[in-house]
């Protein structure tokens, strides 16, 4: 091969790598010329892509938080409550895992969920506490936090 017949081969194969990009120009680059042939022919290859596409993973469920904050009827003192946070699945499965109690955004409780269930007796200060459950989550299952509940100590 010449090398001006060379040097127009590499401009027409920048060229149209230019023109259609650089996936295109795989595809479009002209064929060296042969000592008996002149003309040269581009093919256009229409194969498909031989990748599988990759499944997702399932995501996880997401749990529902209930608190519950009863007083202890059992003393005298009014600053006395029983927390119970329950934690179960949008499909009604039993939940495993740590769970916290927050009063105001400060932890004042927290334990692991026994058959989705903690339950702890829990003293508060004269006042307004809002309070919230926090699921902190799983592998499979992902965190959440209860609706605000807000508990109003009377003075003693």
């Amino acid at each position: 091969m010449s090398t001006t017949t060379r040097r127009r081969a590499l401009a027409l194969a920048l060229c149209t790598a230019v023109a259609l990009g650089p996936a295109s120009a795989a595809v479009a680059a002209p064929k060296s010329p042969s000592s008996s042939t002149k003309t040269t022919t581009a093919t256009k290859q229409t194969s498909k892509p031989t990748t599988k596409p990759v499944a997702k993973p399932a995501p996880k469920p997401l749990p529902q938080v209930q608190l519950r904050v009863n007083p202890v009827s059992t003393t005298v003192d009014p600053t006395d409550y029983v927390v119970t946070i329950t934690v179960r699945t949008t499909a009604g499965g039993v939940v495993a895992g740590d769970v916290t109690l927050t009063d105001d955004g400060v932890v004042v409780g927290g334990g692991t969920l026994a058959r989705g269930v903690w339950t702890a007796p829990v003293t508060l200060a004269e006042g307004t506490h809002p309070l919230r459950a926090v699921f902190s989550g799983t592998a499979k299952v992902n965190g959440a936090a209860s609706k605000v509940v807000l508990v109003t100590t009377p003075a003693v």
